[in-house]
């Protein structure tokens, strides 16, 4: 078992925000298109989840990559021109609170800075925000690491888009919950339902109205039910907030339950859908063969993201979060790790000079 390691809480100077572009979103959204609001180009983000980097601080051990820049040089190397960065409920609250994330924020953006590397914030909870229900999960040397409340949620976002606001931020896109599930009143009923969605939905638009846009026009995500995957409510039941974009968590077994078409591909044709959560592996929940369709899966989401210009964040840059990329911690690509570092290689080739 990992050893806990207790960080020091010593208070920051409160943090100088700049106010340049408190009215100028970066991405902006125009159809199912993100457009870089300087250039109004489209712009398309590729790139992997890192670990949390306060359980990489906190926690250290085999499962974990050591704790530093070496990750963002490697995703860059990768073809990447995006990185996703969960931060856990548990780690929050272990690490001392908001102190330390906003540490870990700064060294983040001087890292992505570096390697011309935009970031997307993800508040990695899983469960239910609209009623509080969190889902039970243990990993050593934490307990219930996707357990959280309202007010710990709304202080998070609270912190992200004062950060984001500033007019040399690298954050690109706020991921307001990394993966909501769904109330069931019944053990028999669907964790994707209209009740469901609508209580979801309402859930972010008030996180929206008084917490982050006070503060920034930053792109902010939605994920959908059913473990973020399934979005099919927001067709008819859209999110109020304007600078609002989707998102869905494809992984293979999901397409047994509802087919990508009706989770989310329908949607998209009308409105920004990311995926950002990808991968495969060989065995286990992410086994590649549990996928229905007869071309497989990685070869079939390739064809669909592209056909669709859809972005994507594959999960996960480590040896040990499943479904990796890496097959050990000197960043030698898994199976599925080679797919995507392929992937992405290819597209950083192609003609992608537009900045934000």
């Amino acid at each position: 078992m990992p050893s806990l390691r207790r960080l020091t809480t010593t208070p920051l100077a409160p943090p100088q925000f700049a106010r340049h572009n408190l009215f100028m979103a970066r991405l902006q959204i125009h159809g199912p298109d993100l457009i870089d609001a300087q250039t109004q180009s489209p712009r398309r983000l590729w790139g992997v989840s890192l670990q949390d980097p306060l359980w990489q601080k906190l926690a250290p051990g085999p499962r974990l990559l050591a704790y530093g820049p070496q990750q963002m040089a490697q995703a860059r190397a990768w073809g990447a021109n995006c990185v996703r960065v969960p931060f856990h409920p548990v780690t929050i609250r272990y690490a001392g609170g908001l102190n330390e994330v906003e540490r870990e924020i700064r060294r983040l953006e001087n890292e992505a800075r570096e390697h011309d590397l935009h970031l997307i914030i993800d508040f990695h909870g899983i469960g239910f925000p609209a009623t509080e229900e969190d889902f039970h999960f243990d990993e050593a040397p934490f307990t219930r690491i996707y357990q959280t409340s309202l007010q710990e949620i709304r202080e998070f976002w609270d912190l992200l888009a004062r950060f984001s606001a500033r007019s040399d931020s690298r954050i690109i896109a706020l991921e307001l919950f990394n993966e909501a599930t769904g109330h069931q009143h019944t053990p028999d009923q669907p964790l994707a339902s209209l009740e469901n969605w609508i209580l979801h939905r309402d859930w972010a638009d008030e996180l929206l109205e008084t917490v982050v846009r006070p503060h920034t026009e930053t792109l902010a995500l939605l994920g959908g039910l059913n473990y973020g995957y399934d979005l099919e409510f927001a067709l008819h039941e859209p999110i109020r907030d304007s600078l609002t974009a989707y998102t869905s968590h494809p992984y293979p077994h999901h397409a047994r339950d509802k087919a990508w078409d009706r989770a989310f591909g329908i949607l998209a044709q009308s409105q920004p859908v990311l995926l950002t959560e990808v991968g495969f592996s060989d065995h286990g929940l992410f086994d590649a063969r549990q996928f229905p369709g007869a071309r497989g899966y990685p070869s079939t989401l390739r064809d669909y993201a592209e056909r669709k210009h859809l972005s994507f964040m594959a999960w996960n840059f480590s040896a040990a979060w499943q479904p990796v990329l890496l097959a050990n911690h000197d960043f030698l690509p898994s199976p599925a790790g080679e797919f995507f570092r392929g992937w992405m290689q290819s597209l950083a080739g192609e003609k992608t000079t537009t900045k934000i």
